[in-house]
């Protein structure tokens, strides 16, 4: 199909669906969907699409946009068509935290899209008619077809950097657990008989008497966020400590928990009880996205910073960094010796 055949079908089946005046958000994200997927395919990109919930799994994009099996090519949050100003959703506390955590961001009400990149605006581009309730599907036409069409390029386009400093990463670490701490385990924990409830009563009756949701939430989250990058570092360096032999593997949440060395107990039983046959797409979302970020991280080069003369782990010392983005008290307290 002919871009503009494709631009055309679909700004078409969206007029249909405003037309009807029931519509809910949800309604229009298979249309998105069919469209990103068949424009990355025509790029000749292996474009797979993951649409997340909004009522039960919110914290993350609507849209999840992968390139292939295991890189991400960015994410998209939708708004219903009637919200017209997106600017004011722009300045909102949730794009805010998208803005900042996610490096390659559009902002649509499926007629207007609006891209981010690495938090600054980039482009905007508006496809359909001002006049919603006077346009019918048979009459929808698309509007600046080619500003549309270099819009979606340059979010195609787009290439994590690669990470070389511990630094970067740490920042880019801390951001991403905070969002699965407060958006997704958290909720969650509010919900009778959530994912994280066996994990939560586990920890709860067997380690920790005085564990709270909000102090088992921050326990996850770092625990979890942290040990994907130790089983990273693990991966890189080929350190089979608690193995003779490991198969070489793609590195992914499914993998990453036999390059976790035996000495780390609690960080072992957290990955064991994971599963990404059973995650919630929300966290499985998350969990992609830092699996992405260190697939983008040259482990060696970030390793070499550290001095041979230097007494502290490199794992340790980056750990520090990593806190003080997270949670700086935390870190002053690490430092003297209270935690």
């Amino acid at each position: 199909m002919k871009v503009d055949d494709l631009f055309q079908k679909y700004i078409k089946e969206i007029y249909k669906l405003i037309a009807r005046g029931d519509a809910r958000e949800e309604s229009f994200y298979d249309i998105l969907k069919d469209l990103i997927e068949a424009y990355g395919k025509r790029l000749g990109k292996k474009t797979e699409v993951i649409i997340l919930s909004k009522k039960s799994e919110a914290g993350n994009p609507d849209f999840t946009v992968w390139d292939g099996e295991s890189l991400i090519t960015g994410y998209i949050e939708a708004k219903h068509p009637l919200q017209k100003n997106l600017e004011y959703v722009e300045s909102s506390e949730q794009l805010k935290r998208y803005r900042e955590a996610y490096p390659n961001l559009i902002l649509t009400n499926f007629l207007e899209f609006r891209l981010y990149r690495n938090g600054e605006y980039w482009k905007e581009v508006n496809i359909g008619s001002r006049q919603l309730a006077k346009t019918s599907p048979e009459e929808g036409v698309v509007l600046h077809k080619e500003k549309f069409q270099e819009l979606l390029n340059l979010f195609f386009e787009f290439t994590h950097p690669r990470i070389t400093t511990p630094r970067v990463l740490a920042e880019i670490l801390s951001k991403k657990a905070k969002i699965m701490r407060d958006y997704i385990i958290l909720p969650s924990l509010e919900e009778k008989d959530s994912y994280f409830t066996p994990l939560y009563d586990s920890f709860k009756n067997y380690l920790l008497r005085d564990l709270t949701p909000q102090s088992f939430a921050d326990l996850f989250a770092q625990t979890f966020t942290y040990g994907l990058f130790i089983a990273k570092c693990q991966y890189e360096i080929g350190s089979t400590l608690f193995s003779k032999e490991i198969p070489h593997l793609p590195f992914t949440v499914k993998t990453a928990y036999q390059f976790i060395q035996r000495s780390f107990g609690i960080l072992r039983k957290v990955f064991q009880a994971i599963s990404t046959e059973d995650m919630p797409k929300n966290l499985e979302v998350i969990v992609g996205d830092i699996i992405d970020v260190l697939n983008h991280t040259e482990i060696h080069k970030l390793l070499a910073h550290f001095s041979e003369g230097r007494r502290r782990d490199p794992i340790y010392h980056l750990y520090e960094t990593f806190l003080f983005n997270y949670d700086p008290e935390k870190r002053k307290k690490l430092r003297k010796g209270l935690v």
